[in-house]
């Protein structure tokens, strides 16, 4: 889970980009999904934006990040969802492969 504390961190340093970009791909790698990460900063997200002293790459390195969570970006800057490790359950999401006949030998 993402942090206010963890966040400002990130948006005051000196790489405000590279930090916000490794607090998020740290949870990505831990399994959640990108809509859970943007959750974690809702709560806080205006508290954040109204750290002392923060700079103007501070803020765009946060809110850049939420664009990228978001996919309010273009499609090669979006984060990605993990993979999943089991299969859906929902019977309305896997598609049924017909049969094929096996070919005679020639």
């Amino acid at each position: 889970m993402i942090t206010l504390e963890a966040t400002r961190k990130a948006i005051l340093s000196g790489d405000p980009y590279t930090e916000m970009d490794r607090l998020v791909r740290h949870e990505l790698a831990a399994g959640r999904n990108t809509d859970q990460i943007t959750s974690d900063f809702r709560p806080w997200l205006d508290a954040a934006l109204d750290t002392p002293n923060l700079p103007t790459d501070g803020e765009e390195a946060l809110l850049s990040a939420l664009d990228a969570l978001t996919g309010n970006c273009r499609a090669d800057q979006c984060y990605q969802d993990p993979p999943q490790a089991t299969l859906p359950t929902d019977p309305g999401t896997a598609r049924s492969v017909p049969e094929v006949e096996p070919r005679p030998a020639s």
